[in-house]
């Protein structure tokens, strides 16, 4: 087995264990909106694809599912303050022994539910739901490690592999192990940031055609999961394009440009079919029960970019459940860093495109707000950031490569950097556990099976220290360091990443 496959198998796993981990300690149906989607993939794999009758008591669309899923989701749903009976009761019970319920995600693609859906339909009650978060998982695990294979066969140094396990924050891997489309969506984000970082390199031409396949597949899922898949596709090429120029992307023209072309065409067709399937379902008219433009609406703005800064990070199983206060500067701590060193260090256009991505990361949710806050309210959530966010790190990491930065400290600075995320992981996952089991002792209807926080969490830990190893460390190579980070020697790029194929 070469060293590469070598890695990512051993990651994987590692990534496993971390998902696992989340599928145990939040309890059935307790991940937000889950019930929601629970309903809409039990539903669409009775053929249900696309709803049409609006609750008359209850929020969404109404969806005939099986009755024990119901049942073993409604003290969950009536434990929440805003759905509506028929969101936790069935309105009836159809002719063929199913119930209707509404369903927030009756709008949304189908394809996503197709598959968890169809996983899950053997099974019932919490045992459906538990294969729904199982085939989520798998899902986005191929995703991110299809993306680790595309880094690693770069030959990336030791920065640009941390940033990549920095990018999969405890808000991303929570959201890959819980059944809704969220997970996928960041997966393939990180899937299309990858493969366009890939090609704009030009480290190995004869990678051309699995790079450019797999930015097919990541954007045709980014363009079509979820309703801003497309806004975050358009913007990560933007970034690209910064950073690497036209060149590159000339370059492909010239010498590859059928199965440029084809790869085009393929992506293109994913945001086709997420912007028809928009348009059918109606999902751009959907308007928030209460919404409204709030009182001190610039005040609450400013406030809230703050927490939606943090809830990038950590915040479930609802988005106003915040982890440990020490979670956040801790964080924090590590991204800066990488950021002002990129920044400091980076060339003009890698310093412009960071800069750009940091910009982004504040102004899109401001700006999405004020154009729907008079039909939906303010209801953005961090996590909605994570698909174009999470390719930031990794970005930054390649920066710190190419000008070797800390090359002598590099090891401690990288081992302090693995802790402190599993102690991220740890507090996080201890936090969840302990929280939820407590609301198990007030209200019996509440409590599930599950192992105790210490365990857990331990689990969590121990997975990211193992999997952050395989990836970091590794024998030293007949060329000396500079082989071993992967780094380009300084000098070697002075204009930007569109200097990197002739430099290497």
């Amino acid at each position: 087995m070469s060293s590469t496959r070598r890695r990512v198998l051993l990651f994987g796993v590692a990534l496993a264990v971390v998902q696992a981990v989340w599928i145990i300690a939040v309890p059935p149906f307790r991940a937000s909106d889950e019930f929601d989607h629970a309903y809409r993939a039990a539903g669409v794999a009775h053929g249900q694809w696309l709803l049409g009758e609006p609750a008359v008591d209850g929020r969404g669309l109404y969806v005939d599912v099986p009755a024990d899923i119901v049942r073993a989701a409604s003290a969950q749903c009536e434990s929440l303050d805003y759905p509506g009976p028929d969101n936790c009761r069935p309105a009836l019970v159809t002719s063929g022994g199913l119930w209707r319920v509404a369903t927030a995600a009756g709008p949304y693609n189908p394809v996503f539910y197709a598959v968890v859906g169809a996983v899950a339909r053997p099974f019932g009650g919490d045992a459906a739901l538990y294969a729904m978060r199982g085939a989520a998982a798998a899902m986005c695990l191929a995703l991110i490690l299809a993306s680790l294979a595309i880094t690693l066969s770069q030959r990336p140094g030791r920065w640009e592999r941390l940033g990549l396990v920095l990018a999969l924050t405890p808000v991303v891997t929570f959201s890959t192990a819980v059944a809704a489309p969220n997970g996928l969506e960041m997966s393939a984000g990180l899937l299309t940031w990858t493969a366009l970082l890939a090609l704009i390199r030009g480290r190995r031409p004869d990678r051309i055609g699995s790079y450019l396949a797999s930015g097919a597949v990541g954007a045709a899922l980014l363009g079509s999961v979820r309703m801003l898949g497309p806004v975050w596709l358009a913007l990560i090429c933007v970034v690209v394009l910064v950073v690497g120029g036209v060149s590159p992307w000339r370059r492909l023209w010239r010498d590859r440009r059928r199965t440029l072309l084809t790869a085009v065409a393929v992506g293109g067709a994913g945001v086709v079919w997420g912007g028809a399937w928009v348009v059918v379902s109606g999902w751009y008219a959907v308007e928030e029960e209460g919404a409204g433009r709030p009182p001190g609406l610039a005040v609450l703005m400013v406030r809230q970019s703050f927490t939606w800064v943090m809830q990038l990070t950590a915040a479930f199983p609802f988005r106003d459940v915040m982890a440990p206060v020490g979670v956040y500067p801790t964080a924090l701590l590590l991204v800066v860093t990488a950021l002002v060193v990129a920044v400091r260090r980076g060339s003009g256009r890698e310093r412009t495109a960071t800069v750009a991505a940091v910009l982004i990361t504040v102004a899109t949710p401001l700006l999405l707000t004020v154009l729907t806050v008079d039909r939906q309210g303010v209801v953005w959530q961090g996590r909605y950031l994570s698909a174009f966010v999470i390719g930031i790190l990794p970005l930054c990491g390649q920066v710190l490569d190419r000008t070797s930065w800390a090359p002598r400290e590099g090891g401690r600075l990288a081992t302090i950097a693995v802790l402190l995320t599993s102690g991220i992981y740890g507090a996080c996952m201890h936090r969840v556990v302990e929280t939820e089991a407590a609301r198990g002792s007030i209200d019996p209807r509440l409590d599930w099976t599950h192992l105790p926080p210490t365990v857990l969490s331990g689990l969590a830990v121990v997975a990211i220290v193992c999997g952050s190893a395989s990836l970091l460390w590794r024998a030293p190579s007949p060329g000396g360091e500079s082989d071993r980070s992967g780094a380009v020697p300084r000098g070697a790029e002075t204009r930007g990443s569109g200097e990197v194929s002739a430099a290497v």
